[in-house]
């Protein structure tokens, strides 16, 4: 680096120490002469790191920075350089110069290390990126409403329907359609119910067990071994089967199809039916016996023609009962049937809307309980404005004088005396720790080549020190203390009725604070006391604008009638 360069750029820096903040640029020349020169910044941001940051991308600079050191790239033609300020503030600058690249270093600020152009390209690019992806369009910000589920374009408007809404209408929809298949069922039922006991009317599934049993009382009565009494009880038993079975036959021909009919299918009348011609026999041989004559009776009964017709019923008219009976199982299993989906309908009916009415219910009570909430808080708001105006607040006072609920009132002030000195706490804060005095100070270290090179300094401001923002935080700490002793406290002189939790708090961050582990109380600290004491007072404020409302009206009144008063006087002149 020339000499003449050197003190031309330490004129400029020392001009400008008192003025403008300046930022050193290194500019690397094509013949691999680097050169210092010293470039007036006027400083946009309060943080030092974006103070840098800021004046780099300005001039073609990169920064990556972090709590240890500052890196600046600087880009110029096909070279780059690196610029390194550490966190001790020793800052140095490396050049090249003559054909042997000797690197120099002066205690200026900066470190420069010469990187690759492949290197400060992809630093550029990351740069870059990082810039553009920080920066949210506004388009973005705009959120569309997730409330509604389903929303469906009518001719009225865009319909919104919420999860709850949807669940309804499906219970409604399946309830409908469950009346209706309940309907149908019903219907469905009446209707084979009807059908089935007009072709069972008179019938009896018996058939069978009547033939059985004439056949056993015919043969009973033959074989009585010549006795008259049982011949003749076991007659009369024969005659009463006959007449039952007869009676039945006489239904299922008329009821079973006729193409099931044994005698239409075989083209025979029904007196030529074998269960016919055995039950003439069986007829005649009860006859021999009433005349006596036992052997003859019994030779028609063992004859292996009344054998051959007996057989004949299993194929005439077996088939037939067979037919009655599928109907009838039929008939009962339609009847379960229709029970049984029946009751599924019912149940799934249950199984939707039981959910959904419970569903419906809950939902209405949190959203009444949400919009309660909602209210109370909009009514502590009112009250909080209404501490903060001092008339108001005085009337307040002495309405809750008259209502015994001074003790009330009094938390609430001394929570709004609290919260002032907060405030006040943190303009204090601001004043000595603004991130603006801060950067000011680095910059103007940044500037100077050297502490013998800065001819003045710039000086912190007068004002507010650590010691006011020391006994603001005692004050504070004596009025949080004595709300908690006396209001919070369930021993308190002025207890009053509050959240077990919210007072716990409140002591611990009293225990963190006089201990030494926290610093600052923190502003928020009765926050919720507060809020919770004003949702107490809601009866009593709202007695408190009905009375002032009150009092406005009576003035208006008044007002009114004076005015009367005075038109009719002056009308009476």
């Amino acid at each position: 680096m020339n000499h003449s360069e050197s003190d031309n750029s330490n004129t400029s820096q020392q001009a400008n120490v008192s003025g403008e903040l300046e930022i050193p640029q290194v500019v690397t020349q094509n013949d691999k002469q680097q050169t210092l020169s010293i470039e007036p910044y006027e400083p946009k941001l309060l943080s030092p790191t974006n103070i840098i940051s800021s004046s780099m991308s300005d001039s073609g600079m990169s920064t990556n920075s972090n709590q240890s050191q500052i890196q600046l790239v600087i880009h110029e033609g096909g070279s780059s350089l690196k610029v390194v300020s550490s966190a001790d503030r020793c800052l140095s600058v490396s050049d090249e110069s003559g054909d042997d690249h000797v690197l120099r270093t002066g205690d200026i600020g900066f470190r420069v290390e010469p990187i690759s152009k492949q290197g400060a390209d992809d630093k550029k690019s990351t740069a870059g990126q990082s810039a553009a992806t920080s920066k949210t369009p506004r388009s973005s910000s705009v959120t569309k409403s997730t409330s509604g589920a389903i929303r469906v374009k009518t001719c009225f408007g865009v319909l919104e329907l919420s999860w709850l809404k949807v669940f309804s209408l499906l219970s409604l929809t399946v309830n409908l359609l469950a009346f209706l298949t309940l309907a149908t069922l019903i219907i469905v039922g009446y209707v084979g119910q009807n059908y089935y006991s007009t072709i069972f009317d008179g019938l009896d599934t018996s058939t069978s067990y009547y033939r059985q049993m004439m056949v056993a009382s015919c043969r009973s009565a033959v074989f009585s071994n010549n006795n008259p009494q049982i011949t003749a009880t076991y007659a009369a038993k024969f005659s009463n089967y006959t007449k039952q079975f007869l009676a039945n036959v006489d239904v299922i021909l008329t009821k079973v199809p006729k193409n099931l009919h044994y005698y239409v299918a075989h083209n025979m009348s029904i007196d030529d039916l074998r269960t016919a011609k055995a039950l003439g026999i069986e007829s005649k041989a009860i006859s021999l016996l009433k005349t006596g004559n036992y052997s003859s009776a019994m030779s028609l009964l063992e004859s292996p023609y009344y054998k051959f017709c007996l057989e004949g019923y299993a194929e005439e008219f077996q088939p037939l009962v067979d037919y009655v009976l599928g109907i009838q199982n039929f008939a009962k299993d339609f009847n379960t049937v229709i029970i049984t989906v029946s009751l599924i309908v019912i149940l799934v009916s249950v199984i939707v809307v039981v959910p959904t009415v419970i569903g419906s219910i809950v939902m209405s009570l949190k959203k009444d309980s949400s919009n309660n909430k909602k209210l109370k808080q909009i009514r502590a708001l009112m009250l909080m404005d209404t501490m903060k105006d001092t008339k108001t607040r005085n009337q307040f006072k002495n309405y809750c004088k008259q209502e015994l609920s001074l003790d009330n009132f009094s938390l609430l002030d001394k929570i709004n005396d609290y919260k002032l000195l907060s405030e006040r706490s943190f303009d204090i804060q601001v004043y000595l720790f603004d991130t603006s005095e801060g950067a000011s100070d680095i910059l103007s270290e940044t500037g100077s080549s050297s502490a013998s090179m800065e001819p003045t300094k710039k000086k912190k401001k007068k004002g507010f020190t650590e010691k006011d923002l020391n006994e603001i935080e005692k004050k504070k700490y004596e009025i949080a203390f004595e709300i908690y002793t006396d209001y919070l406290d369930v021993h308190g002189d002025k207890s009053v009725n509050i959240n077990k939790q919210l007072a716990d708090r409140v002591k611990q961050c009293l225990d963190f604070f006089a201990t030494g582990q926290s610093e600052h109380l923190p502003e928020n600290l009765f926050e919720n006391v507060e809020s919770e004491m004003c949702v107490l007072m809601m009866d009593t404020f709202h007695r408190f604008k009905a009375s002032l409302e009150s009092q406005k009206q009576n003035k208006k009144e008044i007002l009114s009638k004076f005015k009367s008063n005075k038109h009719k006087s002056v009308n009476h002149k």
